[in-house]
């Protein structure tokens, strides 16, 4: 546990350091890594792409974690091993206690995009500001999803209606992914969360 506490202070992550829970996973993780190292196995992840795609910025806290690590240990873990520690930072945004959930949610953004670029007939520019900024939009609304935590008016907000009415195709494609939501999460989005979706697929296709 000291090394990973050490390496998450260094890495400019004090505050992760601080949390009992997120040490403990990072450290059961990377000592199952440092086991697979000494024995010679190793472990293909499968999201390697979406992963540094979707989350450029803990990808690379991640890759600076396997360094440092790397510095305090005989057998150093592989370079592969940033993604495990990508999803332990992403998933330190969740109350789980384990990756499913990252990983899911993962999936899901990668399948919003693909279908939203397959609905207005355009390529997605994965650096861009725009998909940056409708990616963070997402990581909060499943942060809200996971708490039980949705955005809400019982009366629905005006705001809520003049989104629907001036971009239905957004709001179209806005309950498609909504639907997607609900089948993976088992989770029915709310009406303005519905809406506020719609908002960001107008502004990232126009």
């Amino acid at each position: 546990m000291q090394i990973v506490g050490q390496a998450l202070v260094d890495a400019g992550l004090a505050h992760l350091a601080a949390n009992p829970a997120v040490v403990i996973a990072m450290t059961d993780h990377v000592g199952s890594a440092l086991t697979r190292a000494v024995s010679g196995q190793s472990v293909e992840y499968p999201l390697l792409a979406e992963v540094t795609h979707l989350y450029a910025q803990e990808y690379a806290q991640g890759r600076a974690l396997v360094e440092l690590i790397n510095a305090r240990v005989e057998v150093p873990l592989p370079a592969s091993e940033a993604v495990g520690l990508t999803l332990h930072l992403v998933n330190a945004g969740f109350s789980a206690g384990d990756l499913s959930y990252s990983y899911t949610m993962t999936g899901l953004i990668q399948q919003f995009l693909d279908v939203i670029g397959q609905q207005f007939g355009r390529e997605l520019d994965g650096g861009s500001v725009n998909v940056g900024r409708f990616i963070t939009h997402l990581r909060y609304l499943f942060v809200r999803i996971h708490q039980r935590r949705q955005l809400a008016d019982q009366r629905h907000s005006a705001v809520g209606t003049a989104i629907r009415e001036n971009y239905p195709e957004a709001s179209r494609c806005a309950d498609l992914l909504g639907s997607l939501v609900e089948l993976r999460l088992d989770a029915a989005l709310t009406e303005d969360e519905l809406s506020y979706l719609a908002l960001h697929i107008a502004r990232l296709t126009t």
